[in-house]
C-alpha cells in the first residue's frame, strides 16, 4: 500500500455557516494561480474545508486586532505563491476571524501542501502585545493568521463537492484532507507556543502532555520526531463517531483515500485553548458546494 507522509463563494443567502470564528482566504499572493485564473474554481473546495474546520471551534471567540496610536505591528508570513517570507505590515484583523493567505508552486520533492500560522513584530504598549499574541484568550497563543499552499507540479489532486462521501478516487491525493490538515497547523497545532510548552521528553520519544488529549488517549501521546504531528499511525475515532480512523494530524495518509478530523485532533484543538463543539451544525458543507454548482510525498507522503 502506497503511504504519503504530510508535511508541516458562491453562497446562496438562504444558507448562513453558524460557525462564529470563521477562516477569511486571501488569494493577492497566488502567483501560480493555483486558486485563480482558469483555476478560481478551487477556491470553492478550499472555504469548505475552512468551513469543516471552523464548524469544530465555532464557540471561540478572537478579539480583534486594530492598531493605532503607538500601537502598530508588522505581521509576516511565508509567500504562498513562492515559498518567500512575506511582510504585510500594520494590518488590522476583524474579530473572530482568522486570515489566510493561499496558493500554491512547485513544493518540490514528496510535499503536498504546507501551513504555519504567521509571525509578527510588536511596537507598543504590553497589553498591544498581548493582544496580538493572545486575542483575548488568556496565556492561549492564538493567531492572526498565516499561509497555506499546496503542490502545482507533479501532484494528482482529488476535489470533491461532497466529502461526506468516500468514493474511489485512486492514484489521486485526497485536497480536503490536505487542506484541513494545513488549516489545524496554521491554528497551531505542532506549531505554537502553547503545544510546544505541552511538549514533554525530547525526539524521538517526545510526548505531548495537554490534559484533554492525554483524557482523549487514555494516556500521552508519542509524537512524530518532528514534534509537530501525532507519530505516524496514531489511532483515534472520527470526530463525533465511533468509527476509528488514523487521526488526520499524524504525518501520513495513504493516498487515494480521506481523513475527516478525529476526535484527538480536536482534543488538541481544546488543548491550545479553542472551543471545540464536538459535534457541529450538520451539512454547511454539503450545502455550500450544492449551491456552488482540501502533505509531503515520501512513498509515504508528509505534511507540515
Amino acid at each position: 500500500m502506497r503511504r504519503f507522509l504530510l508535511v508541516c463563494s458562491l453562497l446562496a443567502a438562504a444558507i448562513t455557516a453558524p460557525a462564529q470564528l470563521t477562516f477569511v482566504f486571501d488569494y493577492t499572493y497566488d502567483t501560480g494561480s493555483f486558486f485563480s485564473g482558469g483555476n478560481i474554481g478551487n477556491r470553492t473546495y478550499l472555504e469548505a474545508a475552512g468551513t469543516y474546520l471552523s464548524n469544530y471551534i465555532s464557540g471561540t471567540t478572537l478579539n480583534a486586532i486594530t492598531p493605532g496610536g503607538g500601537n502598530s505591528w508588522n505581521a509576516d508570513t511565508f509567500h504562498p505563491g513562492t515559498g518567500d517570507n512575506q511582510v504585510l505590515g500594520n494590518i488590522s484583523i476583524a474579530a473572530n476571524t482568522i486570515l489566510v493567505f493561499a496558493g500554491g508552486y512547485d513544493l518540490g520533492g514528496s510535499t503536498l501542501g504546507v501551513g504555519g500560522g504567521g509571525g509578527y513584530g510588536v511596537t507598543g504598549t504590553q497589553p498591544w502585545l498581548d493582544a496580538i499574541s493572545y486575542r483575548g484568550n488568556g496565556s492561549f497563543s492564538m493567531p492572526w493568521g498565516g499561509s497555506i499552499a499546496f503542490d502545482s507540479s507533479g501532484t494528482s489532486w482529488h476535489f470533491d463537492s461532497d466529502t461526506s462521501t468516500t468514493e474511489t478516487f485512486t492514484g489521486q491525493s485526497d485536497f480536503f484532507s490536505v487542506a484541513v490538515h494545513e488549516l489545524m497547523h496554521l491554528v497551531g497545532v505542532g506549531t505554537n507556543a502553547t503545544w510546544d510548552s505541552l511538549i514533554s521528553g525530547t525526539s524521538p520519544t517526545s510526548t505531548f502532555t495537554g490534559a484533554a488529549s492525554v483524557a482523549e488517549n487514555g494516556g500521552v501521546i508519542l509524537l512524530d520526531p518532528g514534534e509537530g504531528h501525532w507519530v505516524n499511525g496514531t489511532m483515534s475515532t472520527i470526530a463525533g463517531t465511533a468509527t476509528p480512523q488514523e487521526t488526520l494530524m499524524d504525518p501520513s495518509i495513504v493516498i487515494g483515500t480521506r481523513k475527516y478530523l478525529t476526535d484527538l485532533d480536536l482534543a488538541a484543538l481544546q488543548d491550545l485553548g479553542y472551543t471545540v463543539t464536538a459535534v457541529p451544525e450538520p451539512a454547511t458543507i454539503a450545502a455550500l458546494f450544492g449551491l456552488a454548482a482540501m502533505l509531503s510525498v515520501i512513498r509515504r507522503r508528509r505534511t507540515s
